[in-house]
C-alpha cells in the first residue's frame, strides 16, 4: 500500500464541483458588524460543510425546529430575495475552532434553498483568515486554506481570537 501526500491545491473538495454559479448581488452593510469589516464572497457549499454539526445550523428542512428556525424570518428573507431587494450581509465569526453565523442564518437558509451558490459575508479582521477558507481560489481564496495568512497575521501581532 502506498500513501500519496498531496498539497491542498491538488485536492478538490466535493463542494467545489458546481455546474452553475449563482450569486446574489444586492447587499446592505450592517453598521453593527464592527470596525474595519472584511467582506468576502464565500461558497455556500463550503459554508454548509463548515457549519455541519453546529447545533443552531439547520440548512435542511429535516433539521429545522423551534430552536433553529424562525419561519417569519425565513419568509421575510425569501420575499426580499424574490423582489431582488437588498439583504443585510450575513455576519460570520470563528470561535472555538469553527465557523459560526453571528447574524443572518435565515438569509443564508433562503439563499441556499433558492439555488444560490455564492454569497457575500462580513467578518471581523481577526476572524478573516478562518472565514477566508470558505472563499474559492478563483474568488481570491487562499491556496493553502489560509495557513500562510494566519501565520502572517500572527507574526504581525494580529492573532486576536485566532487559535493556532
Amino acid at each position: 500500500m502506498s500513501l500519496k501526500i498531496m498539497k491542498l491545491s491538488e485536492f478538490q473538495f466535493e463542494c467545489d464541483i458546481q455546474a452553475d454559479r449563482k450569486e446574489y448581488q444586492c447587499y446592505r452593510d450592517d453598521p453593527a458588524s464592527g470596525e474595519s469589516p472584511v467582506y468576502l464572497l464565500v461558497s455556500l457549499a463550503r459554508l454548509r460543510e463548515a457549519l455541519r454539526g453546529d447545533s443552531l445550523w439547520a440548512d435542511t428542512k429535516a433539521h429545522r425546529d423551534d430552536e433553529t428556525f424562525k419561519p417569519w424570518k425565513y419568509e421575510r428573507a425569501v420575499s426580499t430575495l424574490a423582489a431582488g431587494e437588498e439583504i443585510y450581509t450575513p455576519w460570520l465569526i470563528f470561535r472555538e475552532g469553527r465557523i459560526h453565523v453571528m447574524d443572518g442564518r435565515h438569509r443564508l437558509y433562503a439563499l441556499i434553498d433558492h439555488g444560490f451558490t455564492h454569497a457575500r459575508v462580513v467578518t471581523d479582521p481577526w476572524h478573516a483568515p478562518a472565514v477566508r477558507t470558505l472563499v474559492e481560489r478563483e474568488d481570491g481564496g487562499p491556496g493553502d486554506s489560509g495557513r500562510q495568512e494566519y501565520l502572517d497575521a500572527k507574526a504581525a501581532g494580529k492573532d486576536q481570537g485566532v487559535a493556532g
